[in-house]
């Protein structure tokens, strides 16, 4: 129970866990959280790519725009991310991973997580359940903050006009990425 004081749980979220009713309540809550940044990790995937058309469709009208925006829309997140990797090179295989673990841990937790309903009846199976789903939202939100910076950093290189394989000397980059450019 320690871990749960560390994360600034009170008392009564811990005595909470204590009851069967408390920790189903738990597991819905947590999946709930978890569900959302599953839309965290898909809007970002989205944003990311309405960007990218933005940025790099020469004549883009408004209807052009709201066409794309809707085409993304109707997209699971795997055809994003597939979408995603058309466009951008990612140099870094620990991010890669990263990525498909979020896209994966996200289809478990949408598709087949309350199918595995046995650890619904212990306390045991509960606990589980619960640390399952704040993992499974850590490697999202993990995943949802790389997409961010792709799309910020996308931004910005645009914004400072900045060439194709020329890279910015006093930047702290965690890792780098290539963008096609379209003629």
């Amino acid at each position: 129970m320690n871990t749960f004081r560390e994360k600034g749980y009170t008392s009564e979220s811990i005595r909470m866990l204590e009851s069967e009713e408390g920790q189903l309540n738990a597991v819905f809550a947590c999946f709930g959280s978890a569900a959302q940044h599953s839309y965290f990790f898909e809007d970002a995937l989205g944003k990311f790519l309405l960007v990218y058309h933005k940025i790099f469709k020469k004549s883009l009208t408004l209807q052009d725009f709201e066409n794309i925006e809707t085409k993304i829309e109707q997209k699971t997140s795997g055809a994003l991310l597939k979408e995603l990797r058309k466009h951008v090179a990612i140099h870094d295989n620990t991010i890669e991973q990263c990525l498909d673990n979020a896209l994966q841990k996200r289809n478990f937790l949408i598709h087949r997580f309350f199918r595995e309903t046995e650890k619904f009846h212990t306390k045991k199976g509960r606990m589980e359940m619960l640390r399952e789903l704040v993992g499974i939202e850590k490697e999202l939100e993990k995943a949802t903050r790389l997409i961010d910076g792709m799309r910020v950093a996308l931004s910005k290189a645009k914004d400072k006009n900045i060439k194709a394989n020329k890279r910015d000397s006093t930047s702290d980059s965690l890792f780098t990425i290539s963008v096609n450019m379209p003629e």
